[in-house]
């Protein structure tokens, strides 16, 4: 009886001993106990690369380029539009505002700087008197971006030394004359160069002798 007590004594010593206190001997590093085992490093996010801005003609040389997407033919027409109704309103400013700083007007009588020349017609004729007439019609009108030159220049006698990006629109005309007046080729082409988001004439050729 006298043993069997102090085996529970015994028994409940180690309990409270286990419950009371931690392990003292030291434990081991996975990696110490383990070699092969090697932490994996740090993962720093790269820095995005900034993109430069479009550009409208780039050279692969330079490296990482951005091209800026095509101003849309409708813009190219529409620039025309506003030539022929700022050319029968008489208008300086708002031919200014379609023309090139240096745009070039090319007839057979040779070449001239289109503001001039427009500001001279304007002097001598009166184009006042198209202002109400339908110049042109929507089928009379063909558009090529400079991009098509290569394939169709030789049928479509589009002009030499098209840039890409460069839109030739030519037009011919329903009305050239005003009584007996002819104020106008009957044909007339356009070389047209993007200027922010539509376009500028850079050059007309008018096969006219004015």
């Amino acid at each position: 009886m006298r043993d069997a007590g102090r085996v529970s004594l015994l028994a409940a010593l180690l309990l409270v001993g286990c419950q009371g206190s931690t392990a003292r001997f030291k434990t081991a590093d996975p990696v110490e106990r383990y070699p092969r085992v090697r932490r994996a490093p740090a993962v720093v996010a790269a820095a995005v690369p900034r993109l430069p801005s479009p550009e409208r003609r780039a050279s692969s040389e330079r490296g990482l380029v951005v091209l800026a997407a095509p101003v849309p033919l409708d813009r190219a027409r529409d620039t025309v539009a506003r030539f022929f109704r700022a050319v029968t309103e008489e208008s300086p400013e708002a031919l200014d505002a379609v023309l090139a700083e240096q745009a070039l007007l090319e007839t057979s009588s040779g070449r001239h700087l289109a503001r001039m020349a427009f500001r001279t017609r304007f002097s001598q004729h009166d184009y006042g008197m198209l202002r109400a007439a339908p110049l042109y019609r929507e089928h009379d009108v063909e558009t090529y971006r400079g991009s098509d030159a290569l394939t169709l220049a030789a049928t479509r006698h589009l002009p030499e030394g098209l840039e890409p990006d460069e839109v030739f629109v030519r037009v011919r005309l329903g009305i050239a004359h005003a009584g007996k007046t002819r104020l106008f080729a009957d044909e007339i082409g356009f070389l047209l160069r993007p200027h922010g988001e539509s376009f500028e004439i850079a050059k007309i050729s008018e096969d006219f002798q004015f």
